[in-house]
């Protein structure tokens, strides 16, 4: 499926989009495809049969840590349609656990939320610390956030 905007994680061999937006229509499915062991092929993408992030959104931030996918904020697009006024921007968090065959459980919603609603924000994770870092806040008329939010990953 086109998708303008889905998270992304790698792991174990796989990539996975979750989420997304396309024409204006937001997806909460999730895709992944095999990565060939020497990381220059993609399988073909299906669908995660049955899993489901529980926000529907796009410009989600995203991470794999371990063995568990989590995805931050993102927006839904307006009515009418236009992906650069959205028409809500989230805080919510999820994460979903990821089995050792690359199979992922069911998302569920965790606490709390970001301190700022954002989309299109960037991450990284250095040692234990998940950072998550500007992107846009604020639905029509988004701003530009230069806020840093910080998570210790257990």
């Amino acid at each position: 499926t086109a998708r303008y905007l889905p998270g992304i994680g790698l792991y174990g061999g796989y990539i996975y989009l979750i989420g997304g937006e396309s024409g204006g229509a937001n997806y909460t499915s999730v895709e992944r495809a095999t990565i060939s062991a020497d990381g220059a092929t993609l399988g073909v993408f299906g669908n995660a049969t049955g899993v489901n992030v529980n926000t529907v959104t796009y410009g989600m931030v995203s991470a794999v840590i371990g063995n568990i996918a989590y995805v931050f904020g993102g927006a839904a697009t307006a009515i009418p349609y236009n992906r650069f006024n959205p028409a809500t921007v989230y805080a919510e968090q999820e994460s979903a656990s990821i089995g050792s065959n690359g199979t992922l459980a069911d998302f569920t919603a965790l606490t709390p939320d970001l301190v700022t609603p954002r989309f299109k924000a960037a991450s990284i994770v250095l040692g234990n610390t998940l950072y998550i870092i500007g992107g846009y806040g604020g639905a029509s008329s988004p701003t530009q956030l230069d806020t840093i939010e910080q998570a210790t990953i257990q």
